[in-house]
């Protein structure tokens, strides 16, 4: 999430994956050196998919 914050809402992206904003702005907060180095393969393993997709967004 944080890496895609610059094009999407927090909002919208913690509402999609069912995480409440305040827990998201304190996991941030506090960090997880663990999984810092996951989060940027996540995004753009996300970021590939969004594109073969043609950019949709749900279900048609």
């Amino acid at each position: 999430m944080f890496l895609l914050s610059d094009e999407y809402p927090i909002s919208c992206m913690s509402k999609l994956l069912n995480i409440k904003r305040p827990a998201y702005y304190k996991w941030i907060k506090k960090g997880c050196p663990i999984t810092k180095k996951y989060n940027k393969e996540h995004a753009i393993i996300i970021e590939e998919k969004h594109y073969r997709l043609e950019q949709m967004y749900g279900v048609d």
